[in-house]
């Protein structure tokens, strides 16, 4: 059995359900390539699951149509509850770093390079980017 994905620090899990929607979801990739800030954003994911669920659970119970109080036929007001969970639910997948891993060089800190880093940098200084700079 694959070892867990360990929990980052300040992130809680407070249900088994909580723990378990995360434990499926960090499976999609190998535990060594989730960087912290994406397995934050997993647990915000797991949540939002478990409230999506318990969500559509109520509107089972009731119906997508109810009567309001003078009797006309509305949409039930927990569709949009549910929908909006799934958009904060879906804006959070797309907020990962899915192409991105903890564990490959390339993708280190990549975004905070500075000049002195790139490996060309003779090429900068004899007359490419730096004399259009100025």
């Amino acid at each position: 059995m694959p070892e867990a994905t360990p929990i980052p620090e300040g992130v809680d899990l407070p249900t088994e359900e909580h723990r378990i929607f995360f434990e499926q979801i960090a499976g999609a990739r190998a535990r060594e390539h989730w960087r912290q800030v994406d397995l934050i954003i997993l647990s915000k994911i797991a949540l939002l699951e478990i409230r999506i669920r318990r969500a559509w659970a109520e509107l089972d119970d009731t119906s997508l149509v109810i009567e309001n109080m003078r009797g006309t036929k509305i949409p039930n007001p927990m569709t949009a509850v549910v929908d909006a969970l799934q958009r904060q639910q879906l804006a959070l997948v797309r907020s990962l770093s899915l192409g991105v891993r903890a564990s490959h060089p390339y993708d280190l800190n990549a975004s905070g390079k500075t000049v002195g880093d790139i490996e060309c940098q003779g090429e900068l200084d004899s007359g490419g980017i730096m004399s259009l700079l100025g």
